[in-house]
This record gives structure tokens, C-alpha cells and sequence, in this order.
């Protein structure tokens, strides 16, 4: 088993885990315990973990970096979610962006005075 951390802006997981799939930009990597060291470029995608009780959870991820090295598997991501079901993740945030680019248009539409 090794140890996974998946960090994003808001939120922190912690895990033990028999094994993880990364979805990468050239296609999803497997990782167990005994996984030689990498860093790499994550996609949007889902990451499958097996905890150490044996259950499966799916995180999509909004792209971002996965390390392994010494037992520890670091995943640092701008947004996770806890699903099964990827559209539902891309929904959430197209309408995140949307939120986002709102905000910006009235910060841009704001007139200081000199």
C-alpha cells in the first residue's frame, strides 16, 4: 500500500491505497505500490483509487501534476470532485468558468476616478 494526497485550491484527501489509475495527457497511467518515480501531466479526467479497505472512489480532476516517490503518490489539481460520472464534473465547471468570467467582466466594467 502506499499513501495518496490529491490537493486542489479547496480541499485536502488523504489515503491509503493498493492502487490508483491517472488520467494523463497521453492516455492513463497505473500506479502500485512499488511504482517507479515520476512527475506528470494530468488531463481532465477521473482518478480511480482501490483504498486499503478495498472499495473503489472516483475523483474527477480539472487536469493538473501527480508525483510518486518514496510510498507517496501527490496529485495537485485546480478542482476534485467526488463522482462516477465525468459529464457531471464538466458541467459543474463549465459553470464555475461562467461564474468566473461574470465576475470579471464587472471588475473590468468598474470606473475609477482619478
Amino acid at each position: 500500500m502506499f499513501r495518496v494526497n490529491i490537493i486542489s485550491s479547496d480541499q485536502m484527501l488523504l489515503f491509503e491505497a493498493k492502487s490508483v489509475i491517472l488520467p494523463l495527457v497521453d492516455g492513463y497511467m497505473g500506479v502500485l505500490p512499488r511504482h517507479s518515480p515520476f512527475v506528470a501531466t494530468l488531463d481532465v479526467g477521473l482518478v480511480t483509487i482501490k483504498t486499503a479497505e478495498d472499495e473503489e472512489k472516483n475523483y474527477a480532476v480539472a487536469g493538473g501534476v501527480a508525483s510518486f516517490s518514496s510510498g507517496f503518490l501527490r496529485i495537485i489539481t485546480p478542482a476534485v470532485y467526488e463522482t462516477d460520472d465525468l459529464n457531471t464534473f464538466v458541467e459543474k465547471l463549465d459553470e464555475e468558468y461562467k461564474r468566473a468570467h461574470e465576475a470579471s467582466q464587472r471588475y473590468r466594467s468598474i470606473k475609477l476616478n482619478p
